[in-house]
């Protein structure tokens, strides 16, 4: 059978080449007749091949392992989304698209920036980008505001990197929580804080106070006793 092996040119390339031999007697005596036949056209052939069954392998198995997210994160209340590896947004739930009364047309990509308060959209682009560029997990407070127009309310972003066999980012998954409540309380709690704070202060000046105008006028008792106690 034919068995293939490597060779070297005159300029040192290394090309495959594949020898077939045909035995016959001549003159008596055993022989074979053989070519070699360079088979390098071939072989990038089987190996472009290859590679081409490899990535449709490849995506095939990304495919269904989107559709499993998908479907799990359809069937989640939770408000989730998931990018590909340079960030562009390729999904999200349809608890998420009710929650910003938008449609799915209107956020994939980078349009979802379009909902981040102005103020926010700095911070929450480079924190998005920087995560992109060292694959570390992507979490934010930022305000995000329904399509309807309505008031913006904060929200919790967060992202996670799912790997490959190879390590290689493969996709991002991420949720979306609502904060605005626990937000608003928070800031209440530390609205009153300070007011205490302040009210505790005061309180505090105002016994200093009245702590030094006693101790003044037990001063003034003793200077006028002991006046008293002098004249007599």
């Amino acid at each position: 059978s034919p068995h293939e092996f490597k060779m070297l040119r005159a300029d040192g390339s290394v090309f495959d080449v594949e020898p077939v031999a045909t035995l016959f007697d001549y003159e008596a005596r055993p022989a074979a007749h053989v070519i070699l036949r360079d088979i390098a056209d071939r072989k990038a052939l089987q190996r472009d091949h290859l590679r081409r069954m490899q990535e449709e392998i490849e995506h095939r198995r990304v495919e269904a392992e989107r559709d499993y997210f998908h479907q799990l994160f359809e069937a989640a209340p939770n408000l989730t989304w998931t990018a590909r590896p340079d960030g562009h947004v390729d999904y999200v739930n349809r608890c998420l698209l009710d929650h910003l009364s938008v449609d799915e047309k209107k956020i994939y990509g980078w349009q979802w920036l379009q909902f981040v308060h102005p103020d926010d959209l700095t911070e929450v682009t480079r924190r998005w980008r920087h995560s992109l560029a060292t694959g570390e997990a992507y979490e934010i407070e930022m305000r995000l505001r329904p399509n309807s127009g309505k008031d913006y309310r904060w929200q919790l972003s967060r992202g996670l990197p799912v790997h490959n066999e190879r390590n290689e980012i493969q996709r991002w998954v991420g949720t979306v929580t609502d904060i605005h409540d626990q937000k608003e309380a928070r800031a209440m709690l530390e609205q009153s804080q300070i007011r205490l704070a302040e009210a505790v202060r005061l309180r505090t000046e105002d016994m200093l106070n009245a702590n030094a105008a006693l101790r003044d006028e037990i001063d003034e008792r003793r200077h006028v006793e002991k006046a008293l106690r002098d004249s007599r």
